[in-house]
């Protein structure tokens, strides 16, 4: 246990840690965290577990009740009177929301988190807004968030590689293809570094993807092959694999 944390804190820190990597495990930690809660740090060990039971659900596609927990995490943190956590939990509602389709919505929400966290995770918000920005098909100034946020990010070694995998989306469809290969390439050393299986597979899904784009298709194919083992070893879902694997059939 970290010194000064509870019993109940580790585990919410626990399934947080966890919710992107190994979702059954993160539910599991989540549940115990409540369970472990005492009366004084209920509502903020709620915000947590909240939070990490929303983006397991994301994870597993599932952005009805991603978003549901999402409000419920926002709700528990006012209720402890913690604007960041209320932030932190705001700014994974805002990711949701944009992936599904209210791209408006989610800079909204981006927006509000951004006043409620401290000038310390202006960076954290910048990756966000990049995020959403590309999904916006807003190219330019999806890059341009990434310009700011990405020299900040050096020790974040979580982040950076959430930053660099989606990096190397917009890299692609901004047809800079050796900048999407070396940011995947940085990606997958730091998430393997740091024990993230999780953000590998998606590393390995997406060197598939922007294979399939340069026009190497055998090499695509055999890259899916691969991703979809890390994946389907870590419980998680694989639609979008099966979707970009029909594309590169076609």
């Amino acid at each position: 246990m970290v010194l000064g944390l509870s019993a109940a804190a580790e585990l919410a820190a626990e399934a947080l840690r966890l919710c992107e990597v190994d979702p059954a495990l993160s539910r599991r930690a989540a549940s115990g965290a409540l369970a472990a809660a005492e009366p004084g740090e209920y509502h903020q060990i709620a915000s947590r577990v909240e939070r990490a039971l929303g983006v397991a659900a994301r994870e597993e596609g599932r952005l009805e009740e991603a978003s549901e927990r999402l409000t419920h995490a926002i709700a528990e943190a006012t209720l402890a009177g913690d604007p960041t956590l209320a932030g932190e939990a705001r700014m994974s509602l805002a990711s949701v929301i944009a992936f599904g389709g209210d791209h408006a919505g989610g800079l909204r929400h981006l927006d509000r988190a951004a006043r409620d966290l401290p000038a310390a995770r202006n960076a954290e918000v910048h990756v966000r807004r990049a995020l959403i920005l590309q999904l916006s098909w807003r190219l330019g100034e999806a890059a341009a968030a990434y310009r700011i946020a990405m020299p900040r990010l050096r020790s974040d070694r979580l982040l950076h590689t959430q930053a660099l995998l989606n990096r190397s989306v917009l890299n692609a469809y901004r047809g800079q293809m050796t900048a999407a290969f070396a940011d995947l390439a940085k990606a997958k050393e730091i998430a393997e570094d740091i024990g993230q299986a999780g953000l590998a597979a998606k590393a390995a899904h997406n060197l598939a993807w922007v294979t399939m784009l340069t026009g190497d298709i055998p090499r695509a194919l055999s890259a899916y092959d691969h991703a979809d083992q890390l994946t389907q070893a870590l419980g998680l879902p694989n639609g979008l694999s099966y979707r970009d694997r029909a594309e590169a059939l076609l």
